[in-house]
């Protein structure tokens, strides 16, 4: 699979050809991978300081009228208390209610019976929720200036930064979380994941191990050095650690996506199809585990049921050019040139500048003449 016609977290990788017969049915291209962007992601918490922050009352589900109603009386009870402003602005944020959610929480920072620092840390977490960075960036670093060994507020300022590209910035913060709270597992894969942009790899698999040392029983770190092994192009260490990961949570979905990508790499297609298989008995809606599927059946020969794998992925998330491509390359094995050409259509128009797509409109345009 190394050489399958693919575009990597880093751009496409090496094209290869594919236009041997099957069923009686060519196929063209080689085979996109729109899973393959495996730079590590900050897949981290707010650690043990989040157990301190309020928790919505009321009965019903979080984000109910009966819970915003039971916090609005908790507020008009103590109109000074900032925790009964900020456990309302939780449910307004689960309600999808965010802009009330902040000056709920403006109203919390500003009041004397509480303690500031937390209410500016929780108005950046529900801003990074509904991707406002610079603002929950600017919320954190205000937490962080009003409390300095804060550690949330500095886990919580590096993730933003992470978000915003300032890697450098969010080592920073992170390693400033470390300092905070040196047993804390989530600051050190911060600061892995910030090493990881900055190109230094060895570093940062250094500092997932240590954060799989003080957390035993997360999966997470195994799974950003998967990651991190998986770019470099070490499929079997990288699987070793996407296994454990899997071990470690038998239900993660997305654990045993990534030991199919791996085996993918390895070229050992029927075990990637099985691991595929097990990612999406655990989350139907994971389209990049139907993604892994609709490859690996491709691989097999199994073009009608890779058909029908892509498909589902399309439904899951029809605006992925990579999606389109494989699609493509699909119904063309499956003799079903016109729809063929359609998906690879839509495939450029999604992204014009994927230049596997252009290869592989090249090939099945070259297939077309000499048949």
């Amino acid at each position: 699979m190394d050489g399958a016609n693919r575009r990597g977290a880093d751009g496409p990788l090496p094209a290869r050809r594919a236009a041997a017969k099957k069923g009686g049915a060519r196929k063209v291209g080689g085979n996109s991978s729109s899973d393959d962007d495996d730079r590590p992601r900050v897949r981290i918490s707010f650690g043990a300081d989040a157990s301190r922050l309020p928790r919505p009352s009321g009965k019903k589900r979080r984000g109910g009228p009966s819970s915003i109603a039971a916090c609005e009386e908790a507020v008009r009870r103590d109109p000074r208390g900032a925790a009964a402003r900020m456990n309302l602005a939780l449910s307004l944020s689960a309600a999808g209610r965010t802009d009330e959610a902040i000056a709920a929480l403006d109203g919390a920072a500003a009041q004397l019976d509480g303690p500031r620092h937390e209410a500016l840390a929780l108005r950046g977490i529900i801003l990074i929720g509904v991707s406002r960075m610079q603002e929950a960036a600017r919320a954190f670093k205000s937490a962080v200036e009003a409390d300095p060994g804060y550690a949330m507020g500095h886990m919580g300022l590096g993730m933003a930064c992470m978000q915003l590209g300032r890697h450098a910035d969010a080592g920073e913060a992170f390693a400033e979380a470390a300092r905070c709270d040196p047993s804390s597992a989530d600051a050190r894969i911060g600061i892995g994941c910030a090493l990881e942009e900055a190109g230094r790899s060895a570093d940062a698999l250094a500092l997932f191990a240590e954060a799989a040392l003080l957390d035993p029983d997360s999966p997470v770190p195994h799974m950003m050095a998967g990651s991190t092994l998986l770019r470099e192009g070490r499929h079997k260490r990288a699987l070793a650690a996407y296994t454990r990961a899997a071990r470690i949570d038998p239900s993660l979905a997305e654990a045993h996506a990534k030991r199919g990508r791996a085996l993918l790499k390895m070229g050992m297609h029927k075990r990637a199809l099985a691991a595929y298989d097990r990612a999406v008995a655990l989350d139907s809606d994971g389209w990049r585990a139907h993604y892994g599927r609709a490859e690996s059946l491709q691989l097999l020969g199994s073009h009608e049921e890779a058909l029908a794998a892509i498909d589902r992925t399309a439904e899951l998330e029809p605006r992925d050019s990579n999606v389109q491509l494989l699609r493509g390359i699909v119904l063309y094995a499956c003799g079903r040139f016109k729809e063929a050409a359609a998906a690879l259509k839509e495939a450029r128009r999604l992204d014009p500048d994927n230049r596997d797509v252009e290869h592989a409109i090249d090939m099945f345009l070259a297939d077309q003449e000499g048949a």
